[in-house]
């Protein structure tokens, strides 16, 4: 047993320090500025929501390495977006950087496609992370009729009970956001084979056609098309010769191909 002392003797002994706790006396981290003008003229991706998109551009990175400030705007080079089983054409495309990340960067997509009588478009904007996604025509009508005419090809008053469910689904979903569970298959299987672009085409007879797409250098970009259909198959390469000027070849499955120069110039 040990028993402790109700009162300790008057006697205290010495007690002979070896080492004492030391105080952590750190110093705070180091505070580095930053001053980087980031140039990218190609091959900054984005993808999801439908958007599969190429962009380039410069940015000017301020602030520091804790906090940065990024101001600039990549646009695009290359891309598509897909909603509702259709191809969109880009109109306009660009990825503006306006300081803190989050929440930059910012969308300002604008894809058109025809759709019966009306040019149908669909805007996304906003932060990356959750863009809101808009639809609008030329003439200008309604979202419902608008989306009408897109999925089923008819005016809002000819479709039928099923098809008016649809269309609240996808009202509502478009109301939500596109920033849904970040999903992206496609995206999975780019990072799985290295490849810069893939694409997946459904004919009206319901045979695919699939695009890979890889640079092979900074300079060189190589295409390949293959799929169910007769004469669907095929390669294109793109060879940058100047910032503005650049060479593309293709060829078909039957051995007939073209080449051409184009030259272009951002305003």
């Amino acid at each position: 047993n040990v028993n402790i002392p109700q009162n300790f003797g008057t006697t205290i002994p010495q007690v002979n320090i070896v080492e004492a706790d030391k105080v952590d006396e750190r110093d705070p981290p180091l505070e580095i500025a930053l001053d980087i003008l980031f140039d990218m003229p190609k091959r900054l991706f984005v993808r999801g929501w439908g958007l599969d998109t190429e962009f380039g551009g410069s940015l000017d990175i301020r602030g520091t390495a804790e906090e940065p400030l990024i101001e600039g705007t990549m646009k695009s080079l290359r891309g598509t977006y897909k909603e509702f089983g259709k191809k969109f054409d880009l109109a306009k495309a660009n990825l503006r950087f306006s300081g803190a990340i989050p929440p930059s960067p910012f969308l300002d997509i604008l894809a058109e496609t025809d759709a019966e009588d009306i040019k149908a478009q669909v805007n996304l904007s906003g932060p990356v992370t959750k863009p809101s996604i808009k639809m609008s025509s030329e003439p200008a009508l309604p979202e419902d009729e608008v989306l009408a005419k897109v999925l089923f090809g008819k005016d809002l008053t000819d479709i039928s009970p099923y098809q008016a469910i649809q269309l609240t689904q996808t009202l509502q979903r478009f109301s939500g956001g596109g920033g849904g569970n970040g999903f992206d298959p496609m995206g999975a299987v780019l990072g799985a084979t290295g490849l810069d672009e893939l694409n997946v085409e459904m004919s009206e007879e319901g045979a695919a056609t699939v695009g890979a797409g890889k640079y092979l250098t900074d300079k060189v970009y190589l295409e390949v098309q293959g799929g169910g259909e007769e004469g669907s198959g095929g390669a294109r390469i793109e060879i940058e010769v100047t910032p503005n000027i650049s060479v593309e070849s293709e060829v078909g499955q039957d051995a007939q191909g073209g080449a051409g120069v184009f030259w272009k110039k951002d305003y």
